[in-house]
Formats: C-alpha cells, structure tokens, sequence
C-alpha cells in the first residue's frame, strides 16, 4: 500500500469512509509536484482543483487584504474543497504557495460530485467532515482577531 493511500486514509476527511471508496478516489488522483515559491493557485482565479498535500507545507494566504493573516497547510492537509460548493468553476478564496518543495494528489471537483452523485452518504459523509474542519478553521481565526483587536486595550 502507497505512502499516500496511508495518509488519505488518516485523514480527517476520510477517516470516516470505507476504505474502499478511499481507494477508488485514490485511484482517480493525480500526483503533482511544485517548488519553494511556486503559487498552486492565486487567489479569484479558476480552480476546479482538490488539492492533498503529501510532502511539504503551503501557505494560504488573502492577497487583496492588508490583514497579513494566512493560514498554512501541513502534509495530510486538504485545500481547494470549496471548489466542491460551485456547480460552475469556482473563484478561489486564496492565494497558495508553497513554503517548501511540495508533492499534492489532486482531483477536479467534478470527479469528487459524481462520486457524490452515486453515493449520496460517502457525499455526506465528506461534506460533514468538511464542516467540522471549516468550524475549527472559522474559531482559530475569530481567536487570532479577538487577539489583534485586544492589542492596546489596557
């Protein structure tokens, strides 16, 4: 069994999942390479794209906001989900790049929604997953504003 088939399988995500369906979505996935400073994509671009991060780290970053907040994606990290959420190609939310020499399996989202489609609980199932994941990412960053907004205040 591959390295990456391991980590999809641990991932939150897909910890949840029979392991066969993880090995079918595996087997549609297609392994890419970027270097240090490569953007994956740039923010209000296209990107029909899900992206699992395998080996490296990538930064997440809102380019049109003075804020200087980002978020950075570890391996065994997914980005790009929201490209789930648009039933026309959707803009992206952010700009990522890479901090070190990355290796990423990716998917269009149209492979993932006809999965969806003929499997309406593995469909649920992700999509739970999803929000749990969204949840913790909107608290992390409400408590990063709560603490900037406290800075001054006596």
């Amino acid at each position: 069994m591959s390295k990456e088939l391991d980590m999809l399988k641990n991932s939150n995500l897909f910890k949840a999942l029979d392991k066969s369906v993880i090995e079918k979505i595996y087997k549609l996935s297609e392994k890419r390479t970027y270097n240090t400073g490569d953007e994956i994509y740039v923010e209000n671009s296209d990107n029909d794209k899900i992206f699992f991060l395998v080996k490296g780290h990538t930064q997440g970053e809102i380019k049109l906001s003075d804020s200087g907040d980002f978020i950075i994606f570890k391996e065994g990290d997914f980005f790009g989900i929201e490209a789930l959420m648009h039933e026309e190609t959707p803009e992206t939310t952010l700009t990522i790049t890479a901090l070190t020499d990355v290796c990423v399996l990716t998917w269009p989202a149209s492979q993932w929604l006809q999965i969806f489609a003929n499997d309406p609980k593995t469909g649920y199932t992700i999509m739970f997953a999803f929000a749990k994941i969204l949840r913790d990412l909107i608290k992390n960053w409400h408590m990063n504003v709560l603490n900037h907004a406290s800075w001054g205040i006596e």
